[in-house]
């Protein structure tokens, strides 16, 4: 089991198969269970609640878990295959990859993407060089944005958060604000810079509403008024499914 501030990563047995799962502990009345697009499995509980009742519950749901599981995965994208021609959005914009063979690296050049590598055949090189890329360019980018909207919240956090990237599969950021920290999905690299703003917005928001409470969308509607169409649009993002 692993513990990340209010969440635990914690397992569930069911036929012998191990299902890890995401138990969340909130100001709610109800134990909830949900299988999320990406397959991952997320429960809400009760401050109170106890962990024996929740095992108990997840037992008998198991099978109903696997079942989901395997309808959800079956519906997920296919793998985006880094070749030339792929079209991958940076900012919102498309961009023409091109892949070559050279010093591994990623470049942008007005609408073109250059990947280069060893082997430009080989598909897991291919991979991790254009992760890496994501990953330095989203730290980039969205560090310059969460300083140029830390003025808009302070002095709640008194400081700049510390910021983590990573590459989540369903969710766009945290907040642990009583470690003052901001945890941003390295998908963001790819949305249009408005989107992006909006969850940094979302995020900073939880330094004084650590829920989603009619509060908390309140306090979101002072600094992005149009919350609602911007969650749509940030869902509707074309994000390429890198492995």
């Amino acid at each position: 089991m692993t513990v990340t501030g209010n969440i635990q990563t914690r397992t569930l047995i069911v036929e012998g198969e191990t299902i890890p799962y995401e138990l969340e502990r909130k100001q709610i009345k109800r134990l909830n269970l949900r299988v999320r697009r990406d397959g991952t499995v997320h429960v809400s509980a009760p401050v109170r609640m106890s962990m024996a009742f929740i095992e108990a519950f997840l037992a008998e749901k198991g099978q109903w878990v696997k079942e989901a599981q395997k309808r959800v995965l079956a519906r997920r994208p296919a793998v985006t295959e880094l070749c030339t021609g792929v079209v991958i959005p940076i900012a919102g914009i498309p961009h023409t990859l091109i892949v070559g063979k050279g010093r591994q690296g990623v470049l942008l050049e007005n609408d073109r993407l250059f990947l280069t590598v060893r082997d430009p055949a080989d598909a897991a090189e291919c991979a991790r060089v254009f992760r890496r890329f994501v990953k330095t360019a989203a730290a980039e980018a969205l560090t310059e944005r969460v300083k140029a909207i830390y003025p808009y919240f302070a002095p709640r956090p008194a400081t700049l958060p510390t910021l983590s990237f990573r590459w989540m599969r369903s969710r766009w950021g945290s907040c642990t604000a009583a470690k003052n920290h901001i945890t941003l999905n390295e998908k963001l690299l790819f949305v249009e810079p408005h989107l992006a703003d909006y969850v940094i917005f979302h995020e900073f928001c939880h330094f004084k509403h650590q829920d989603h409470s009619a509060a908390f969308y309140k306090h979101l509607s002072a600094f992005v008024p149009d919350y609602a169409a911007a969650r749509r649009a940030l869902a509707a993002s074309p994000i390429p499914n890198l492995k």
